[in-house]
């Protein structure tokens, strides 16, 4: 059925002339809204419609694009102007159809992004994919306030975001490269110590496994919260996440489990429930003591 629906969207689409007749390279439908991929005249570019094909919004257009959805229903199109290999990715554009309002990133050399579960947008920047790597920066973008906050040039690489909110960027200096983990308004809340190798992943619950290489040896962090603790250190260590956020990690040919306790669903929402009488009583409680 969806199959059959995209075929007569296909058909139906009002598409912009640019020299040649466009052609739709792709489809998209996301949320009550369509998203075309359109070339013509040798460029690229993205229309976004209605369920009723009406067109709200077109994208710049470039040598190629490429989109993704947040969660919440804003769009976001990467644009490349140069030879598009693995550099010349140089921004990125947002469109929020529930607010008709649109950002734009800085444009720099190459770009990558991601939106967060809670749809906000991460793009790190470079200036020059290298040796100059002190000249990248982050961005970030939240749809839903139209607010967006930029960090310094601070030598990233790329950044992903944890379940949470949180963002973790691998980022690289004189020293070597290090981990930096950043809330959602990039405001930096943990460093790892600097490495010849870093890298990481988060599990489902947003506990963070980070991986430090040196020249013969390897460290296993874990961060909790904000705990930070060593798990392991040898000359080789492998890790993995499980998709309930245990963790299995060897070191030296022996293979190790980190269990974690998990509060069932309902058991969270009893003990919302249950801090919830507490803090009416509570104010119950104070308004008669007023009022005697």
């Amino acid at each position: 059925m969806r199959g059959l629906l995209l075929v007569t969207i296909l058909l139906t689409l009002p598409l912009a002339t640019v020299g040649a007749s466009p052609t739709v390279n792709s489809l998209s439908y996301h949320d009550g809204f369509i998203a075309a991929e359109v070339e013509g005249g040798g460029l690229r570019w993205v229309n976004l419609y209605t369920e009723g094909m009406h067109l709200i919004w077109t994208s710049a257009k470039a040598r190629f694009v490429e989109f993704n959805w947040s969660s919440s229903g804003a769009i976001a199109v990467r644009l490349c102007d140069g030879p598009c290999y693995n550099v010349n990715w140089q921004r990125v554009q947002v469109y929020n159809p529930a607010t008709g309002r649109s950002w734009n990133s800085s444009e720099a050399r190459f770009v990558r992004f991601q939106w967060s579960n809670q749809g906000k947008l991460a793009v790190v920047l470079w200036l020059s994919p290298c040796p100059d790597y002190s000249k990248h920066w982050m961005e970030l973008y939240d749809p839903s306030s139209d607010q967006s906050w930029k960090t310094q040039y601070r030598g990233f690489v790329y950044a992903r975001w944890s379940p949470r909110g949180e963002v973790a960027a691998v980022v690289r200096d004189e020293r070597g490269y290090h981990l930096e983990v950043l809330d959602d308004y990039l405001n930096l809340k943990w460093s790892s110590p600097p490495a010849k190798v870093v890298d990481f992943e988060w599990s489902v619950d947003g506990k963070l496994a980070v991986r430090l290489e040196f020249n013969d040896t390897k460290v296993l962090l874990l961060r909790n919260g904000d705990s930070v603790e060593e798990l392991a250190r040898g000359r080789d260590i492998h890790y993995a996440w499980s998709e309930d956020g245990n963790l299995v990690y060897s070191v030296g040919g022996e293979i190790r489990c980190v269990k974690f306790p998990h509060i069932p669903g309902w058991a969270v929402m009893l003990l919302a429930g249950i801090a919830l009488m507490a803090l009416a009583k509570v104010v119950s409680l104070r308004r008669s003591s007023k009022g005697a």
